[in-house]
C-alpha cells in the first residue's frame, strides 16, 4: 500500500479493560494464543478508529485457534497484470495505478472444482472477484439445490457481507477451477484512508452495481403485487403488518459502552445515564462510545444525542457548516457521523439545503432524478402506487436517506417519498458528488463506504421482505411455486 505506517494498537478485552498500546507482533501472538477473537474490538492508537478483529487485514495472517493455516499474504502474482485485472467489469474505468494499489489489499485463491467458497449462514466479511474460472450461486430448498446464478469471469459476489459484515445469503461453489481475488472489508477501509483516490472509483462501481440489483427487485416486487392484485389476493393484513414493523425500527434500542481515560469501558447504559456522566466530566468529548444498536464506535462529541450534554459541560459553541447548519446537525446522519469536524467543513460548501412541508411529496415515482437526500429533520414514508393503490414501504426518520438509486445510476425514481413531519433535507446531486471527489477524495471514500453499507443492509431487508411475503401467500393459500416461476 502507498502508506506503509506502523500502527500501535489496544484491544477491549471480555472484562471491559483496554489491554495495549502493543506492536502488531504481539497483537498477532495475542490471535494465535486465543486472548483476541474474531469479534473483539480493536483500536488502531495512530488512526484514532475502532475495527472488529475481523475487519483489520494486519493480524488476518495470523492463525487463529483451531485453524491450519494462516489466510495469506496480500497481494497477487507478479505475472498478474493490471490489463488481466480489468476483466473484472467493476475495475473497468480505474487506472493502471489504482489497480495495482487496490491490488495490493487483495488475497489471491486458486479454487478446486466442486468447492464451496462461501456457505450460507456463515459469517463473512469479504468480496469475491472472478479472476478466471466460473461457479453458481446456490440454496437448498425442501433439500433440492435452487441454483441462483452462474457467475462466470469478471463477475463478483459477497459484497453485501464485505460492507455489512453479516452472515452469508447463500451459498456459492466453484464449476470449475477458479482464479479468484478476495478482498475484505478491513483492507477496504485501509484503501479508503491511505488512498482514496483508489477507493472511490472501486466503491462507485459497487454501489452503481448494488443499485441496478436494488432496482430489478423493485421492478419485481412490483410486477408480483400487480399479479396478486389481479388474483384478488388481499394484502391488507401484509401491508399492515410491514408498515407497523417499520414505525418499530424508527427508535432503535439505545445501549452504551464508554471508554473512559484510564481505559475502562462502562456498561452498557442507557442514553440518559450515558448524558448524565458527560454533565458529570467523567465521559469527555474526546472519550469513545460503543453504540450496541448501530455497533459503531464515535467520540461523544459526534454523537448527536450528546451535543447539548458536551457543549453544556464544554461551554463548546455551536460551529455553522452552512445556512444554519452546524457539524453537530451533520454528525446526525448516519452516512456522515464518522468523519472529523474539519471533513464535514469541507463537505459544506458543496451540500445544498431543502425543506418540506407536511404530506408535501419530494420525490416522485418513475420522475427523473440525479440526487440523494439525506434526512435532517423530519421523517418521511416511501411508498409506491400499484394499481392505483398506495403501498408503505418503509419509513424513514432523521439521519436516514434515500434517492440514492437515482443518484448513482441516474434512472427515473423507483418510489414516491413523502414527509410525514415538515422535513429539513440535505440534497447531495451528481454535480456536488462530483465537486467533493475531486476536492476531498478522503471524504467521498468515506461516505461512499457509509452509503455501501446502507444500501446492503436495505438489500437484505428487501430479502426479509420476500420471506414475509411468501410467509403471508402460503398463510392464505397461494401456491408460491407457481408464483416465482
Amino acid at each position: 500500500m502507498a502508506d506503509e505506517t506502523p500502527f500501535t494498537y489496544k484491544v477491549l478485552a471480555d472484562d471491559n479493560l483496554l489491554y495495549g498500546p502493543v506492536d502488531l507482533p504481539t497483537l498477532c501472538e495475542w490471535v494465535r494464543q486465543g486472548l483476541v477473537v474474531r469479534e473483539s474490538w480493536i483500536y488502531r492508537v495512530e488512526a484514532d478508529n475502532w475495527h472488529r478483529a475481523y475487519d483489520v487485514p494486519e493480524v488476518q495472517t495470523a492463525a487463529a485457534p483451531g485453524t491450519t493455516e494462516a489466510a495469506g499474504a496480500f497481494g497477487v502474482p507478479d505475472h498478474i497484470t493490471p490489463g488481466m485485472l480489468r476483466r473484472i467489469r467493476i475495475l473497468g474505468t480505474m487506472t493502471d495505478d489504482q489497480i495495482r494499489e487496490l491490488a495490493t489489499a487483495m488475497h489471491y485463491r486458486e479454487i478446486k472444482q466442486f468447492v464451496p467458497v462461501v456457505k450460507m449462514d456463515m459469517p463473512g466479511n469479504s468480496m469475491f472477484l472472478i479472476l478466471g474460472g466460473e461457479a453458481r450461486v446456490r440454496r437448498f430448498l425442501n433439500g433440492r439445490e435452487k441454483i441462483l446464478a452462474t457467475l462466470v469471469t469478471g463477475d463478483f459476489f459477497g459484497e453485501l457481507a464485505m460492507l455489512d459484515h453479516s452472515p452469508r445469503s447463500a451459498e456459492v461453489i466453484t464449476n470449475v477451477d477458479s482464479a479468484l481475488l478476495e478482498l475484505d472489508g478491513g483492507a477496504l477501509k485501509l484503501i479508503a484512508e491511505r488512498s482514496p483516490w483508489t477507493a472511490v472509483p472501486f466503491l462507485n462501481a459497487i454501489i452503481r452495481t448494488m443499485a441496478r440489483r436494488i432496482r430489478t427487485d423493485n421492478d419485481r416486487w412490483k410486477g408480483v403485487l400487480g399479479y396478486l392484485e389481479v388474483l384478488e389476493v388481499d394484502l391488507s393484513n401484509f401491508f399492515g403488518s410491514l408498515f407497523k414493523a417499520a414505525r418499530q425500527n424508527v427508535e432503535p434500542e439505545n445501549a452504551y459502552l464508554a471508554v473512559t481515560d484510564e481505559g475502562v469501558a462502562y456498561g452498557p447504559v442507557d442514553l440518559a445515564t450515558l448524558k448524565s456522566w458527560v454533565q458529570e466530566g467523567r465521559v469527555g468529548a474526546h472519550n469513545w462510545i460503543y453504540s450496541v444498536a448501530a455497533d459503531s464506535w464515535r467520540k461523544a462529541g459526534q454523537i448527536a444525542e450528546l451535543l447539548d450534554a458536551v457543549q453544556t459541560a464544554t461551554g463548546a459553541e455551536r460551529v455553522e457548516v452552512f445556512s444554519g447548519v452546524s457539524t453537530e446537525d451533520l454528525w446526525r446522519m448516519k452516512v456522515l457521523g464518522a468523519m472529523t469536524a474539519e471533513q464535514l467543513e469541507r463537505v459544506g460548501g458543496i451540500l445544498g439545503l431543502r425543506r418540506a412541508k407536511p404530506l408535501e411529496v419530494i420525490v416522485k415515482q418513475d420522475a427523473p432524478g440525479n440526487s440523494m437526500f439525506l434526512i435532517l429533520e423530519g421523517e418521511v414514508r416511501v411508498r409506491q402506487m400499484i394499481k392505483g393503490t398506495e403501498k408503505t414501504l418503509t419509513v424513514l426518520p432523521a439521519g436516514e436517506f434515500f434517492g440514492e438509486l437515482s443518484l448513482f445510476d441516474h434512472s427515473p425514481r423507483s418510489a414516491d417519498v413523502v414527509a410525514i413531519k415538515a422535513c429539513t433535507l440535505i440534497e447531495i446531486t451528481g454535480e456536488s458528488l462530483k465537486k467533493l471527489e475531486e476536492a476531498a477524495p478522503d471524504v467521498t471514500a468515506a461516505f461512499l463506504l457509509a452509503v455501501g453499507k446502507t444500501m446492503a443492509r436495505r438489500i437484505r431487508m428487501d430479502n426479509h421482505r420476500w420471506g414475509k411475503l411468501i410467509e403471508y401467500l402460503q398463510g392464505v393459500g397461494v401456491d408460491v411455486s407457481q408464483l416465482f416461476h
